[in-house]
């Protein structure tokens, strides 16, 4: 993957921050003519692009002991999460994640600029593909329209995050080599769903129904079909999303998982209700192609664990460290976010949900190096939560012990970032929107018989709003559901203003373009 760093790199002119990790190898090693010829070409060139969304889930150092993901930091603005007590004690990126819990958007935010930075980095890798697949190579015509689909999927994926966040972000359908072309201006939401749609449809028309294990992660035709599916209910168009969601019914292409904590384990990557995961790690004797073979940092243990041993969820429980006699020796980690009580308040009893996402005092939670230490967030002698509950999902029992990835020393865990019971709950959605609340309700009652409660009892509309917000706590998901449904006043009170409804594009991009990119209303 390294030599295809050169190439990428040395493309990339839409933004500099794009290509942080320059490798300074020589650059007569290989060269784009040499290059986009075998299929190991190709799919070294496509897992590059699905690289670039992958990035915003690395944990970068800000300083001693604080850690933060790009992506979770951002997707945490929601009344799941507050900000963690040991973090006020923290400088730096300490004003940053306070400013965004309190809604207050910056264009200058690093996460904001960071965003978009790989997103369109992605969608600069994936139009390269699309352009080398027609020139001269050894790629079968099979192989060819399958690449094309594959890289569609890709661009369609990212341009669907950036009208997610940005609202009317530039379009970017080719390779961009000249830079009187680097800047580009605002697209319509019009253009943006019909050329999403288009790169999905295609990709569903071309990639294979599912993948053999040695190249798990990447999309297949009913992935993209559910992307399609969540991208019309977006736009507001029940009927295709209706009919987008019943062919993936009627395949039988995905099942809710038994167990709820069987969804997230760090041991079930890839799982049956997985739609489409962001692969940040491998268990022993499984493989992640998305990972580059020498994306190596320095660290000397092997490359995979090098590049993600820091590829968390979210920064863990404060885990004290013991030494061999069993003694405390230290607070290993701060914690960023833990889960409000408002949001805790909200379980019902019996909500099987409530074990797997929220740390309760008395819990037994895993040390890095497998030990069971109990969870006790208001001790005598200092106080390790404002809240008494730390983030579980993905921090389980089943993501750090003793014979977990990599010996137990991390959590690396694929990021579900679709999954099934999100699509059934969309499904049910699209449903309500066109008056047949008795079928959404059917919908929603699956997911509440996974979480071992009965059926609801609330009106359609009420019943989706709070199984989405108990179901997806903590993915990433909330924000963009409280947008759509504009309910921000009810939720955030006086936090919330209008322009929240969209992030600020980077002020960088916008002074960049020389105001060919208008920035968002109100900021």
């Amino acid at each position: 993957m390294k030599k295809l760093s050169y190439i990428f790199c040395g493309l990339m002119i839409f933004t500099l921050q794009a290509c942080f990790n320059l490798d300074l190898d020589p650059l007569d090693k290989v060269t784009e003519a040499s290059y986009f010829k075998t299929r190991e070409d190709f799919d070294g060139a496509t897992f590059a692009a699905y690289s670039s969304w992958q990035k915003l889930y690395q944990i970068r150092q800000a300083m001693p002991n604080v850690n933060f993901s790009e992506w979770i930091r951002l997707s945490n603005l929601v009344d799941d999460a507050v900000e963690g007590v040991l973090f006020e004690t923290q400088q730096g990126m300490r004003e940053d994640v306070r400013e965004l819990d309190e809604l207050d958007f910056r264009p200058t935010f690093q996460s904001i600029q960071a965003i978009y930075a790989y997103v369109y980095e992605g969608i600069m890798r994936a139009n390269t593909i699309i352009e080398k697949v027609e020139e001269e190579n050894e790629l079968t015509d099979a192989e060819k329209k399958a690449f094309r689909a594959e890289a569609k999927f890709i661009r369609g994926f990212l341009h669907f995050q950036a009208l997610k966040l940005w609202g009317t972000p530039p379009l970017v359908l080719k390779r961009i080599t000249d830079v009187n072309e680097a800047s580009q201006p605002n697209a319509s939401q019009e253009d943006l769903y019909k050329s999403i749609l288009a790169d999905f449809e295609e990709a569903y028309t071309n990639l294979p129904e599912s993948w053999d294990s040695n190249n798990l992660g990447r999309a297949s035709k009913w992935t993209a079909k559910a992307f399609m599916g969540k991208v019309n209910v977006w736009k507001k168009d029940w009927p295709a999303a209706i009919a987008d969601f019943e062919a993936i019914e009627k395949a039988g292409a995905y099942q809710l998982m038994v167990d709820y904590e069987d969804v997230f384990a760090a041991d079930n990557q890839n799982n049956a209700e997985s739609i489409f995961e962001i692969q940040a790690g491998v268990i022993p004797g499984e493989n992640n192609p998305w990972i580059g073979e020498d994306e190596g940092s320095g660290h000397g243990e092997g490359n995979q664990r090098a590049y993600f041993n820091g590829i968390c969820r979210r920064v863990p429980p404060n885990r004290i460290l013991q030494d061999s006699q069993g003694n405390e020796a230290s607070i290993q980690s701060i914690g960023i976010f833990e889960a409000s009580p408002a949001f805790v308040a909200k379980f019902e009893a019996g909500d099987l949900r409530k074990e797997v996402s929220v740390y309760f005092d008395g819990d037994v939670y895993y040390n890095l190096d497998g030990a069971e230490v109990l969870y006790e967030p208001f001790r005598t002698d200092y106080t390790i939560s404002q809240t008494g509950h730390h983030i579980k999902k993905y921090n389980g029992r089943r993501s750090v012990t003793p014979d977990g990835p990599f010996d137990g020393r991390t959590v690396i865990n694929n990021e579900r970032f679709y999954r099934y019971a999100e699509m059934i709950l969309l499904y049910a959605e699209a449903l309500i929107e066109q008056g047949r609340e008795a079928e959404a309700l059917v919908q929603i009652n699956r997911i509440r018989a996974r979480a071992g409660l009965g059926e609801s009892t609330l009106n359609a509309t009420a019943a989706l709003h709070h199984e989405k917000h108990m179901e997806l706590a903590f993915e990433g998901q909330r924000f963009f559901d409280v947008v759509r449904w504009g309910i921000g006043a009810q939720v955030y009170g006086e936090k919330w203003t209008d322009k929240v409804v969209l992030f600020p594009f980077p002020q960088a991009e916008v002074a960049r373009s020389g105001g060919l990119l208008k920035q968002n209303i109100g900021y």
